[in-house]
């Protein structure tokens, strides 16, 4: 499952919050692995900052939706590390373990 973000945004649009609060009640006691992101472009550092404050938004919608915070690992920020200079790499990716 993936979240996307705005551009040098952390913070995801209503629509995509409703739509993870569906996801976690139909994954609801599961455990999950979460993968932030950001574009290529701009500072590595700022880039590493967006997709740890990326990550941390969605773990708090999760724990927020009832998952603890054990079922959410490992959850990591890895920037842009990937390389990739368009918006499909402002995310959060949630994967069901």
């Amino acid at each position: 499952y993936t979240i996307l973000f705005d551009n040098n945004s952390s913070f995801f649009s209503k629509e995509q919050g409703e739509a993870l609060k569906a996801f976690a009640q139909q994954y609801a006691g599961k455990r999950l692995s979460l993968v932030a992101e950001a574009s290529k472009p701009g500072d590595k550092g700022y880039n590493q900052a967006l997709s740890e404050r990326r990550l941390m938004r969605v773990v708090q919608a999760l724990k927020e939706a009832g998952f603890a915070e054990e079922d959410l690992k490992p959850s990591i920020a890895i920037g842009a590390q990937r390389g990739i200079d368009s918006a499909e790499a402002r995310r959060v990716t949630i994967t069901v373990e």
